[in-house]
């Protein structure tokens, strides 16, 4: 009997704990259907890994075992932002492309720089509201747009890389906030693949608009 007790506390110390159900609620239920709810909820998360994996084109996600699908999901954060600037910057590539195309003699190093200090950017940004996401339907956002980094921006590259750093671990744990929002717990699961996606066309969707919204104040 004592046995039995020391192993069920080590099953709800490194089991339904970290599974993350309250020590209330575990009280409510008979033992052996929290054991089955727990299996089926590491079903499900390793599942639900799977296809997040997949989706963003990691290989062999569907195959692999447990503990190579967590080194995979561990490098997520970082794929996630890489990413969310690669669709930033192919929106913003065509964007450009297709004014260029219409306005032969656009500056681009001057309507890229920023807007002018005069320009209202609230009343540009509503200006080209909704025209983004027009652009932004063109960009196939599984594919990468490789970086290009200007001579004359080296040293802004320079900056904006020391920043990402010093913010890794942030970013982790905003992640890691929206897996364990999504997939952990009793109730509601999201998919965190999709939201992926529309973090990566919402970058597009930046860009853009912040593009459009420079060209626009520009020609002024």
């Amino acid at each position: 009997m004592e046995t039995a007790e020391q192993h069920w506390d080590l099953l709800n110390e490194n089991i339904l704990e970290p599974l993350g159900y309250p020590e209330q609620r575990r009280n409510l239920f008979p033992r052996d259907d929290l054991l089955q709810l727990a299996g089926d909820d590491c079903k499900d998360l390793i599942s639900a890994s799977r296809k997040i994996c997949h989706n963003l084109n990691i290989k062999r996600s569907r195959t692999c075992d447990v503990r190579k699908l967590i080194g995979k999901m561990d490098v997520l954060p970082e794929l996630v932002i890489d990413l969310q600037a690669s669709s930033a910057r192919g929106a913003a590539a065509m964007a450009l492309t297709m004014c260029l195309a219409h306005t032969p003699g656009l500056d681009l190093d001057e309507v890229t720089t920023g807007v002018p200090p005069d320009a209202d950017v609230g009343e540009l940004l509503d200006a080209v509201s909704g025209y983004d996401t027009r652009i932004a339907r063109r960009i196939r956002h599984e594919e990468f747009y490789d970086k290009v980094v200007l001579a004359s921006d080296d040293a802004l590259e320079a900056e904006l890389l020391k920043d990402l750093d010093a913010s890794d671990v942030v970013v982790l744990f905003v992640v890691i906030d929206v897996v364990d929002d999504g997939i952990r717990g009793w109730g509601h699961r999201k998919d965190v693949a999709a939201i992926s996606a529309r973090a990566s066309a919402s970058s597009a969707s930046s860009a853009l608009a912040s593009v459009i919204s420079t060209m626009a104040a520009a020609r002024r």
